[in-house]
């Protein structure tokens, strides 16, 4: 894409392709690994979304918030924020265990 900018002689184009060669690998991943997804879908639970797409009953999903309600969603995503720094490192202690694998926490 940018070659049809500059040209495909344009030495920085090659620089930045060189580059990016040096730090992408391709990398294969099966579907199921070894039983992998059985264990994360065990520790995750079944997904229940809170909204479903509906086109007999089309609503939107929108974050426009009137002055009245700003105060409110805002502090709101503040304690949800305050409540994951908690949650985080039980999360990261419990998938450890079950796994043997640390990622690393808060």
């Amino acid at each position: 894409m940018l070659e049809g900018i500059y040209g495909a002689e344009d030495p920085l184009i090659e620089r930045t392709k060189a580059e990016l060669r040096k730090y992408s690998n391709k990398l294969d991943i099966p579907k199921e690994i070894s039983g992998a997804s059985k264990v994360v879908d065990d520790f995750l639970g079944k997904f229940k979304p809170k909204w479903k797409l509906d086109v007999k009953n089309p609503i939107t999903f929108g974050n426009i918030i009137g002055p009245s309600g700003y105060y409110k969603v805002r502090k709101a995503m503040q304690n949800a924020h305050e409540n994951a720094k908690k949650l985080i490192p039980q999360i990261a202690k419990e998938w450890k265990e079950r796994t043997g694998k640390y990622h690393g926490d808060l």
